[in-house]
C-alpha cells in the first residue's frame, strides 16, 4: 500500500528484496450491522444508491485495505459511502455493533464471535471464488466482476540472497503450508494457507501494487492522508 500511496520509506520493496513465497491469504468479508435491512451485496447496493452519502463504513484507516476495499466498491458500483476511519480496528467493530456505522470490510478475527450471536452480519466475502475460511458466504465478484480485496503474508529475503537460498526456502516453506494441520489451524485463525513460487509472489507484487494505485488515484487519497 505505501508505495501505491507514494509514501516515502528508506527501502523500495521491489528493489531491495527478493520474493521466497506467498505464505497465507486473509480473506475480508463485508460486514453490516443487523439493523441494516440487507441480505446481500445487491441488497447493500441498492440502499446504497436509494440513499446517497448516508452509509457509513468504518475502517481502521486512511489507506488500510479495509478503507481501500470500500473506495474500489464506490468505483465498481456506482455508489458512495461514506468514510469515518478509526485508529485501530477495535474501535471501529465496537462503533459498528452500536450502530454509529453500518459496514466495515474486516478479516474473521474482528467481528466472528459478534456475527456467531447474531450481533453482526456476514453478507459477502472480497475473494475472487469461495474460500476456505468462510465457504458458504458468497463472493462480491459474483456480482461485480474483478473486485478483489484481501490482506497477504509473503516471505522475502534481502536482494542478492542466492538462488540456491530462495529455492531451499521456498521448498520448505511449502512443504509446512502443505500439512493438514498447519493448515487446519491457520483456518481456524482466519486465515488460509497458499503455497507458491517466488515467480508467483513477484507477480502479485506487482500486480497489487498497480491495482491499487489506480483505486487510490481514483479515490483522490494522499500519502499525507493516510499518515
Amino acid at each position: 500500500m505505501n508505495p501505491a500511496l507514494g509514501v516515502k520509506m528508506p527501502f523500495d520493496p521491489m528493489r531491495d528484496f527478493v520474493p521466497i513465497g506467498l505464505m497465507v491469504y486473509v480473506p475480508y468479508f463485508l460486514v453490516v450491522n443487523p439493523a441494516l435491512s440487507v441480505k446481500n451485496i445487491k441488497d447493500l447496493i441498492d440502499l446504497a444508491k436509494s440513499q446517497p452519502g448516508k452509509i457509513n463504513f468504518a475502517s481502521p484507516g486512511v489507506g488500510t485495505p479495509n478503507h481501500l476495499g470500500i473506495e474500489m466498491l464506490n468505483q465498481m458500483a456506482g455508489v458512495k459511502f461514506v468514510h469515518v476511519p478509526y485508529k485501530g480496528g477495535a474501535q471501529a467493530i465496537t462503533d459498528l455493533i452500536a450502530g454509529q456505522v453500518q459496514v466495515i470490510f474486516s478479516g474473521t478475527p474482528q467481528f466472528s464471535a459478534f456475527s456467531k450471536v447474531g450481533r453482526l452480519r456476514v453478507i459477502a466475502t472480497s475473494t475472487q471464488k469461495p474460500n476456505r475460511v468462510a465457504p458458504g458466504v458468497p463472493t462480491i465478484a459474483e456480482t461485480f466482476p474483478g473486485f478483489d480485496c484481501n490482506t497477504w503474508f509473503g516471505l522475502l529475503a534481502p536482494a542478492g540472497t542466492p538462488a540456491t537460498v530462495i529455492t531451499k526456502f521456498n521448498t520448505e516453506l511449502n512443504r509446512a503450508l502443505a500439512d493438514t494441520g498447519l493448515s487446519q489451524r491457520l483456518l481456524d485463525q482466519g486465515v488460509e494457507a497458499t503455497p507458491g513460487s517466488p515467480t508467483a509472489l513477484s507477480q502479485l507484487i506487482t500486480a497489487e501494487t498497480d491495482r491499487w494505485r489506480k483505486v487510490i488515484k481514483a479515490a483522490g487519497i494522499t500519502a499525507e492522508s493516510a499518515q
